[in-house]
């Protein structure tokens, strides 16, 4: 079967690394053809197998500014000539501008089923007053209700979606698929970054954006070094990098921090971390929580919506803690480093349940909406 994802770019990000895992898995185990389009070009930050083919669109040099909004149509109408070209069994979409260009495609005579995968939560990503968010909850309000099937990552956006009139016996709940024996594979490599080794570790991956919260974690840092010595790794890049170190050196702690920007191989350098945490305001789900899970590290998130509670099963398999709460946060660090026995349980167990979300387990679910079972 010729299988065509479609998604804003192939960067670094938490979708991106889905329609790479897939694509493994279904060409690998499946004998599937799949071919992912992209609305602009960009780099590819993981790896793709061979077979793959990658095309993009050339109107896509219009998504910069308002012509993220403004152009749509015009992304829809070139999408859906291609859509006519390539004639593929069965299309997905992925992230909120993707989605909405190919729901719009419908406009433009395509007759495939619309299937979209939303990532986030789309209240909480647009909720301010903003000509933006106004737009695009107005979009995704129009849009997505015309869509045949919306794959999305928690319930918690699915309640979501129903608030926005999407009818919910077309939203399925399918959670992020990942290759764990890879992502175990390559948290064995060296990783070529040095770790103290005499004081505990703690390490956050994400970008350095504000709705990952990477200031409530400097701040649980300074309160967590009143009580015992550790170290911060920050692995991740982003626009708000310079202000983020600013603020960890008036807060006096920026000497405790690595900064690692983007790693292709993070997982060799989570491996020798002894403590995840994810501050984020929302996520969509959090990949990263399950990969830290894979790596061995017990795990402290916030309990932002909407993945965290849902991964971390109420916090079985994890501690969760208030968004911005800095003071929770420190003292659930301080709580796991010092309880040994909690410590080696939320490690153990953390590994048991990451290996629920393997790509063998998922990928059969999303076939299963595609109509390709």
């Amino acid at each position: 079967m010729r299988i065509l994802f479609f998604i804003n770019t192939l960067g670094g990000g938490g979708a991106e690394r889905v329609v790479s895992t897939l694509s493994h898995y279904l060409t690998r185990e499946k004998n599937h053809q799949i071919i992912i389009i992209t609305l602009q070009k960009s780099e590819c930050f993981y790896e793709l197998p061979p077979s793959v083919s990658v095309l993009s669109l050339k109107s896509g040099v219009l998504n910069i500014g308002l012509g993220k909004i403004l152009f749509l149509p015009v992304f829809a109408l070139e999408f859906s000539w291609i859509l006519k070209k390539i004639k593929p069994d069965s299309v997905i979409s992925f992230l909120v501008r993707s989605n909405l260009i190919h729901a719009m495609t419908k406009w433009f005579g395509n007759k495939l089923r619309i299937v979209l995968s939303e990532r986030g939560p789309p209240q909480t990503r647009y909720s301010a007053n903003s000509f933006r968010d106004r737009t695009m909850r107005a979009l995704i309000r129009l849009l997505y209700p015309k869509a045949d099937s919306i794959i999305v990552i928690s319930k918690g956006i699915k309640d979501d979606l129903r608030d926005l009139g999407v009818l919910a016996e077309r939203v399925t709940v399918i959670y992020n698929p990942q290759d764990i024996r890879d992502i175990k594979v390559k948290s064995q490599e060296d990783g070529g970054v040095q770790i103290p080794a005499n004081i505990p570790t703690l390490i956050t991956v994400g970008r350095l954006v504000a709705e990952k919260d990477h200031k409530t974690l400097l701040d649980a840092l300074k309160k967590i070094k009143e009580t015992l010595n550790c170290h911060l790794i920050i692995m991740g890049e982003g626009p708000l990098e310079g202000e983020l170190k600013e603020y960890a050196k008036t807060l006096g702690v920026l000497e405790s921090i690595s900064w690692l920007g983007w790693q292709r191989n993070p997982f060799a350098i989570m491996a020798k971390a002894n403590l995840f945490i994810l501050t984020s305001k929302y996520e969509g789900f959090g990949n990263v929580l399950i990969e830290a899970m894979v790596c061995g590290l017990p795990i402290i998130s916030t309990d932002c919506p909407s993945g965290p509670r849902e991964i971390l099963k109420d916090g079985e398999y994890g501690l969760l803690v208030p968004v911005g709460d800095s003071e929770a946060m420190a003292q659930a660090v301080i709580t796991l480093l010092q309880n040994k026995g909690l410590y080696e349980k939320m490690k153990h167990s953390g590994y048991e349940r990451a290996a629920q979300f393997d790509v063998q387990f998922i990928a059969p679910q999303y076939l299963d909406v595609l109509d390709l079972n």
